[in-house]
């Protein structure tokens, strides 16, 4: 048998190596692995960074929802800063103890809540946004409260890929600044410097808050006056004019016609501002821009509102025609107006040549002739003519202590005032007929009845109603001569004459001059305390007595006609 001994060969030297050669060439050679080596770093990088985006857009998420608790807590704070002395306090309850929206977390560990842990009120803002909040921007006075900052707990998320690369946890919080200003609407371009600044109530021991001032003040004469600028300080019932909103309702060209200080006819444009029915701009109560220097075109525009129509600006009859210029339908003054006739005479000054007819009011300083509806008794008696030029201070008052010389008491002589515009044949001591009521036939939820305590702005309301408005002077019985107090040098048509608004019944900024420090022609932009109806009383006389008599109706609130309060987000 042949034997096989091909296993048992010995492989030469030379053979070996060529094979082996072979054998790691070819493997050297085989690329089809490659891939896989860049797949694994790659899958490694792109691993961290979604671990990465995973955990970033975690946190992400919770600091929105951070964010969004505290814009909600600060929105809530904000819509109870209302100047009232529990301000604050309410604040307080709505954003953190009771909060009007819940705002919830998903990541963060804790309570599946975001809670509100400080807030902080605010009088001003910083300058510009990015200005840090300082110790001169904060109060803990609620009167004083216009701004409240929000600011939540510390979340803290734990991170599922950070970790490994030692950052296993996160924080975030937020802050947030809301605002409650109040805008007012339609209103005329006036302020008074606050009647009861800087005073103090005797019975609390803090300056009158709004709802105090509506719950004391109602019916009180205010007496202010027109300031002319000068060297001294604006004192405590000094009115003036503001400048009107940036925007207007009737604009040329970006430019506010109602307004127009660009030429030589600057001090007329102040007295058309505030003489015409006011327009659509509205007031903030800040930033507001103070006109010095009007006190004779205040009293031009401010007689208007009585049929008054007078030089300087207005004694032509472009405005005794126009709509915009009406009076109220009430102007019963203690004036007497009527058209009279003047002759024109020749250049010889003797011969008529013809005749002039023109709309007079002429004040009537005999009570028993013709009496307006008069300031408060302490002032000086209200039939002495005398309390309009040299008004006395009253000896109590329903202002704060100290307010004596620029506040009444409410008491006004509605007897005399009765019996001459009401009933001038019968007993001057007879009460009027107290009782008897008037409802405004537009609105049925406002009514005024007679009454020894009855506001002057509540008996102008009742002649309106009942359509007694005074009218003594009957061509048809002489001996009975007195005031018409309804319009007469007006030629628009009495159609036109409405409450809507109400010309007599003025909504003016009331500013604490004394703490801005207005002084002379010297006045900074300012911010209001707030806006409050004033009753006119009486026309401004002129010459020297530029007192101007009002009476408190009320702080203007919310929801009343044209004033809005707007919350909303500075930060």
């Amino acid at each position: 048998m042949e034997e096989n001994h091909q296993l048992g060969k010995t492989m030469k030297p030379g053979r070996t190596s060529s094979r082996i050669r072979k054998i790691v060439t070819a493997f050297a050679g085989d690329q089809s692995g490659a891939v896989a080596v860049y797949v694994v770093i790659l899958m490694a990088v792109l691993v961290g960074f979604v671990g990465l985006a995973v955990d970033v857009g975690r946190l992400y998420t919770t600091h929105s929802q951070a964010q969004a608790a505290a814009d909600a807590a600060a929105l809530a704070a904000a819509t109870q800063l209302d100047g009232e002395a529990d301000a604050i306090q309410r604040a307080t309850i709505a954003a953190m103890s009771t909060p009007l929206v819940n705002n919830s977390q998903d990541f963060a560990e804790g309570d599946a809540t975001v809670q509100i842990v400080q807030l902080r009120f605010l009088k001003s803002l910083p300058a510009h946004d990015d200005d840090p909040i300082t110790n001169a921007n904060l109060t803990t006075d609620p009167t004083k409260a216009a701004y409240v900052e929000a600011t939540t707990e510390t979340l803290t998320q734990l991170n599922r890929f950070m970790a490994a690369v030692g950052a296993g946890s996160s924080d975030t919080l937020a802050t947030a600044v809301a605002g409650n200003n109040t805008l007012t609407c339609k209103v005329p371009p006036l302020m008074i410097c606050n009647p009861w600044e800087g005073l103090i109530n005797d019975a609390t021991g803090l300056v009158y808050t709004p709802s105090e001032l509506d719950a004391r003040l109602s019916g009180a004469t205010l007496l202010a006056k027109t300031v002319e600028g000068g060297i001294d300080s604006w004192a405590p019932g000094a009115m003036a004019l503001l400048d009107p909103p940036p925007s207007c309702a009737n604009e040329v060209d970006g430019v506010c016609t109602e307004w127009d200080t660009s030429t030589n006819n600057g001090t007329k444009q102040v007295a058309l501002s505030l003489a015409r029915v006011p327009k659509e701009y509205c007031y903030a109560e800040f930033p507001l821009s103070v006109r010095t220097g009007q006190a004779n075109a205040m009293r031009s525009a401010v007689n208007i509102w009585f049929d008054i129509y007078e030089n300087p600006y207005f004694g032509g009859a472009k405005y005794r025609n126009d709509p915009d210029f009406r009076p109220a339908r009430n102007v019963t003054k203690g004036w007497i107006t009527d058209w009279v006739e003047t002759p024109i005479y020749d250049t010889d000054g003797v011969t008529v040549i013809g005749t002039s007819t023109s709309c007079e009011s002429t004040p009537v300083d005999d009570p028993n002739v013709a009496f307006g509806l008069p300031p408060d008794d302490c002032f000086a008696p209200s039939t002495d003519p005398l309390n309009f030029f040299n008004p006395v201070p009253c000896g109590t008052s329903l202002g704060p202590a100290g307010s004596e010389a620029r506040i009444g008491d409410g008491v006004w002589n509605i007897k005399h005032y009765w019996h001459v515009n009401h009933d001038p044949t019968g007993d001057p001591s007879a009460d009027p007929p107290y009782g008897a009521c008037a409802t405004n036939p537009l609105d049925s939820s406002e009514q005024a009845c007679l009454s020894a305590g009855m506001t002057r702005y509540q008996m102008y309301q009742y002649e309106i109603w009942t359509g007694a408005i005074p009218n003594n002077d009957d061509p048809v019985t002489p001996t009975v001569e007195g005031e018409n107090g309804n319009p007469i040098c007006y030629g628009g048509g009495s159609s036109t004459l409405t409450d809507s608004p109400d010309r007599r019944k003025l909504s003016v900024a009331v500013i604490n001059c004394q703490a801005w420090g207005i002084t002379g022609n010297s006045v900074p932009s300012v911010d209001a305390e707030y806006f409050a109806e004033m009753f006119v009383l009486r026309p401004i006389r002129g010459s020297s007595d530029y007192n101007i008599w009002l009476e408190f109706v009320s702080i203007k609130h919310t929801g009343d006609e044209a004033v809005h309060d707007v919350v909303q987000l500075y930060r």
